[in-house]
């Protein structure tokens, strides 16, 4: 299981690491359009697994996201299987 903060909020809790992923990158792109300062990425959203201490910060989450092809070129890959 997986935790979404947000803005300091935890947001939800999901199966998988690419589950969370999509969840923030859905409001990402919601609020990108609006504007957002870097500081508010970088330092109030995150990912973290449940049993451990150490969150996933953003940047961390997009190149782990790149890295088993969930995200391409900055998409969403339709075709990756989720890991569960």
């Amino acid at each position: 299981m997986f935790e979404l903060t947000y803005g300091l909020e935890m947001v939800g809790s999901y199966k998988s690491f690419s589950k969370t992923f999509m969840e923030l990158y859905k409001r990402l792109n919601s609020d990108l359009k609006e504007g957002m300062s870097w500081q508010f990425l970088e330092t109030t959203i995150w990912i973290k697994k449940v049993g451990t201490t150490s969150p996933i910060m953003f940047h961390e989450a997009r190149d782990r996201a790149c890295r088993i092809g969930l995200l391409i070129d900055g998409k969403i890959n339709p075709n990756y299987k989720d890991e569960i």
